[in-house]
């Protein structure tokens, strides 16, 4: 009887894509199990990715399962979610294919869909576009998000996937749904908020910070604002649009804070709340989220003129197995992890000078745990690897574990500076510094001239290309401004994946290797290139270094003191004032 009943509603259908049809329409609120790949159709320079190829079926926004169940190839994902198309298409390079799956959810609500595509990609739910991204890139697991209103019952996700030449893919997957709750009602779907902790830094800075709103509610939301508070301050405030049922809201809310005063300093145990108000007829605030002070920031080290830290670099982090250049990334970090712990007596804390990971928004959530087993603070600045999908998915990691993006503390007498050299709208490799960020720097060593600065950056700001691959471009005024001040006295980085010492006009330039795998390149004068960290130990006015390699074993670094003059041709840098 079922059999007649499938048939009705799929006339001339065999029973074997009967067993399919039945298993698209299945229960799927995760990974689709099934999913129908159309033929692949032509796309030289992109063409075919823009145009609608699916007239026959009414086009892209009205094709059905019903439609393509006995003519599209049903194939099912490996155990990590993964499609990949080369193992059905051939040839494959300047190809696009559709792919189409449904998704069964108990009430209407909002979903929160997370994929990843090589390369483009175009989403459709229920027919209305969600989501479009053009480009050659490698598929990510859950690299790619976006909310959509669902119905009850079966809803309808079709892909458009692309390719230009190589590997060919993508993942796809409901990661949770909102249901409409009954009366007026709205909750933060996701929440980043890096700029809490430059409270504890007595150096004023701009930041951002990101919060999504969902009204899964049954009436609009109307009059409602977003506000960000430190303790009874407020620091920035942000109204929600007219919010219908069923719909959300991002923003990015700019926060300039100004120094505290000293007998105010904030504990590293207070923190920041997110309020919300509803309508303004009945107004309420909830706390939303907590982000505690790092405790680095806080400057409570005894200022004892001995600082000593841990500088790495480049670790490349993607997903719990991935191999890259033949080198188990994610092994080396736990290593040095445990070579770390084992330093007596210990750092202060560890710097990690960007490319965490490798355009992976996964590697960013997976770089936060290999790094739990710390026993000492660590911080972090983005290298050109680690804003994949924008900026808003490093802020997940940097957020969540209470850091900015550029910042500034004081620690043992010294003055730390760590920049964000990657701008938001940046070349994959070629880094630089926003504006705000150059005025904010200009400020920030102003007001520490009395200490001796510590630069941290990812790209070296001298090496104007590694290879063949851009390195960094219009830094000759982050030059000509920290030249400009003689307190700075060291810059430290990676980026090229080799050792490095060099000093130009006073200010001694110290590149350190991956923990990764390594470069040899000809253009940089390295003396080593072995995956490790750097130990820098600063005390009576002298540096010294010491390298620790993934092995454990320890390597001696020529003097930090005694470093050759900078001698790679660069642009000459524009004259600046303080």
């Amino acid at each position: 009887m079922k059999d007649q009943k499938m048939r009705q509603r799929f006339p001339g259908i065999s029973i074997p894509l009967l067993i399919a049809a039945i298993a698209v329409f299945a229960f799927q609120t995760a990974w689709a199990t099934v999913w129908f790949l159309s033929p692949s159709f032509p796309n030289e320079g992109g063409k075919g990715f823009a145009q609608d190829l699916l007239s026959e079926f009414g086009g892209e926004d009205a094709v059905t399962a019903a439609q393509v169940v006995d003519r599209w190839k049903v194939v099912h994902p490996d155990e990590k979610g993964y499609v990949n198309l080369l193992k059905h298409f051939a040839p494959t390079d300047d190809k696009v294919v559709y792919a189409l799956a449904t998704f069964e959810v108990q009430s209407p609500g909002i979903a929160w869909w997370r994929f990843g595509s090589n390369d483009g990609i175009k989403v459709w739910v229920n027919g209305e576009a969600v989501y479009s991204f053009a480009g050659r890139r490698g598929a990510q697991k859950d690299g790619d998000e976006c909310f959509c209103r669902v119905t009850a019952g079966i809803n309808r996700v079709l892909l458009k996937i692309d390719n230009s030449t190589g590997d060919w893919g993508f993942y796809f997957r409901l990661a949770e749904t909102f249901p409409q709750a009954a009366g007026t009602s709205a909750c933060i779907a996701s929440l980043t908020v890096p700029p809490v902790l430059l409270y504890g830094s007595q150096y004023p800075i701009e930041q951002w910070a990101f919060a999504r709103v969902l009204n899964n509610g049954g009436e609009p939301l109307v009059g409602a604002m977003l506000r960000l508070q430190m303790n009874e301050s407020l620091v920035a405030e942000v109204p929600v649009a007219e919010l219908s049922p069923l719909s959300h809201f991002e923003c990015r809310v700019r926060i300039v804070t100004r120094p505290p005063e000293a007998e105010q300093r904030i504990a590293r145990t207070e923190a920041a709340v997110l309020l919300r108000e509803q309508r303004i007829a009945s107004a309420q605030s909830d706390e939303i989220a907590l982000r505690a002070v790092h405790p680095l920031l806080t400057g409570l080290k005894d200022d004892d003129g001995i600082l000593r830290f841990i500088h790495a670099t480049d670790t490349h982090i993607v997903e719990e197995g991935t191999v890259l250049n033949d080198v188990q990334t994610a092994d080396n970090l736990k290593a040095v992890v445990k070579g770390i712990n084992g330093i007596e007596p210990q750092p202060d804390f560890v710097m990690v000078t960007g490319d965490l990971v490798l355009d992976s928004a996964p590697g960013l959530e997976y770089f936060g745990e290999l790094m739990k087993p710390l026993e000492m603070p660590w911080v972090a600045i983005p290298g050109n690897h680690d804003k994949p999908g924008g900026e808003a998915a490093a802020l997940r990691l940097f957020g969540k574990n209470g850091l900015p993006l550029y910042y500034s503390f004081d620690y043992a007498g010294y003055h730390i500076v760590a920049l964000d050299g990657q701008p938001p709208s940046g070349s994959p490799v070629a880094g630089g510094l926003i504006p705000e960020e150059i005025e904010w720097l200009k400020r920030d060593l102003k007001l520490a001239e009395n200490k001796e600065t510590i630069i941290l950056v990812h790209q070296h700001p001298l090496i104007t290309a590694i290879g063949k691959q851009e390195g960094l471009v219009d830094w000759p005024e982050l030059v000509a401004v920290l030249e400009s001040f003689p307190q700075v006295k060291w810059l430290f980085c990676g980026h090229a994946h080799v050792d490095y010492f060099a000093i130009r006009n006073g200010i001694r330039y110290i590149m350190t290797t991956a923990t990764a795998y390594q470069f040899s390149t000809k253009e940089v004068p390295y003396f080593a290139n072995e995956a490790g960290v750097r130990l820098m130990e600063f005390k009576n006015g002298r540096a010294t270094s010491r390298f620790l390699r993934v092995d454990g074993a320890w390597r001696d670094d020529p003097s930090v003191m005694d470093c050759p003059e900078f001698s790679l041709r660069i642009p000459e840098p524009a004259s600046t004032t303080k």
